[in-house]
C-alpha cells in the first residue's frame, strides 16, 4: 500500500493519518479463545442454518450422461468388480 501511494504522487503524512489505529480493549472485555471443537461447530451450524434459508440443494448441478459414456463408465465399473 505504501509503495502504491508513493506512484500516485500522494502524500506520506496524509497515509500515516489515514491509518486506523489500534484501539486499547474496554475494561472488562475478555480476548475470545475457541477451540477447533468449537470453530467447527459453530460452521456447521451456520451452514445448516444458511442452507434453511436459501434451500438445501441450492448449489448442485443437475446433469446426465450421454449413453456412450454410460456404456463405458459400466466396462470400467464391472471390469474392475
Amino acid at each position: 500500500r505504501l509503495r502504491e501511494w508513493h506512484y500516485n504522487k500522494n502524500s506520506m503524512l496524509e497515509l500515516v493519518r489515514s491509518q486506523k489505529a489500534e484501539l486499547p480493549m474496554v475494561a472488562g472485555a475478555e480476548e475470545l479463545i475457541m477451540s477447533a471443537s468449537d470453530i467447527i461447530s459453530s460452521e456447521i451450524n451456520r451452514r445448516t442454518k444458511a442452507e434453511t434459508i436459501s434451500g438445501k440443494y441450492e448449489e448442485i448441478m443437475n446433469t446426465t450422461l450421454g449413453l456412450k459414456t454410460k456404456k463405458q463408465l459400466s466396462i470400467y465399473v464391472n471390469r474392475w468388480i
